[in-house]
């Protein structure tokens, strides 16, 4: 999805793809430099090193997991991890696209 955005959107372009959400929902990308909101811009590259240490040792401990729902859950923290960490290895931030306006935020899923 991410991707998508990069090849289809400029940035800061803003697509309202059911206008009925529209006052409430949008897509609108941006690169976010920082973690969660925007917080701590200049510390991108701690967030990567970051990203990257907390995946190995959910990896490793994987195994002791018990199985079912945490099992998923630690995958779809590991799998959006992964996604951030090659964003910004890439790109240099975050590709960030989902516009709710409540709060007011960007992120990305």
């Amino acid at each position: 999805s991410k991707r998508l955005i990069v090849e289809m959107l400029f940035l800061g372009e803003t697509i309202r793809p059911i206008p009925a959400l529209a006052p409430f929902f949008q897509i609108t990308f941006i690169y976010n430099t920082g973690s969660a909101f925007g917080f701590l811009p200049q510390a991108g590259d701690v967030f990567l090193i970051l990203a990257v240490v907390i995946v190995g040792a959910l990896i490793f401990f994987y195994a002791r997991i018990p199985p079912g729902i945490s099992r998923i859950a630690v995958g779809l923290v590991c799998g959006g991890a992964l996604g951030n960490a090659v964003d910004r290895l890439t790109y240099g931030a975050v590709v960030d696209f989902i516009h709710y306006q409540i709060p007011g935020v960007i992120s990305n899923v």
